[in-house]
């Protein structure tokens, strides 16, 4: 990643990356933040640049990787993976000797 990109192009893909920010105990919302570089940045608030940029990329990795998710707007994208369970003993593993004949066959 350059370190010349400003703190504001990323913020405005990636507004996940205040928590970065923050985590640096450095607040996000400082006007001034938005106008650095990446690289000054972390000469201003003395911060590894190295360390930055790979936090940094972590995150940007992670949020396209979960992007998918929420590109459709489909808030019930889970809908195909979660049944409903009614309280039925067959999904306890219980069951009825007397009506499984097999049993005694044994």
């Amino acid at each position: 990643m350059n370190s010349k990109i400003r703190i504001y192009s990323l913020l405005t893909r990636y507004p996940e990356i205040e928590s970065l920010i923050s985590a640096y105990e450095v607040d996000p919302e400082e006007d001034t933040i938005q106008t650095m570089s990446i690289e000054y940045f972390c000469d201003e608030y003395d911060i590894d640049l190295e360390d930055f940029l790979m936090d940094l990329e972590e995150l940007i990795a992670d949020s396209k990787s979960t992007q998918w998710l929420t590109d459709n707007d489909d808030d019930q994208w889970t809908e195909g993976f979660t049944e409903e369970v009614e309280n039925d003993k067959s999904f306890k593993g219980e069951f009825d000797e007397e009506s499984d004949d097999s049993l005694g066959e044994f």
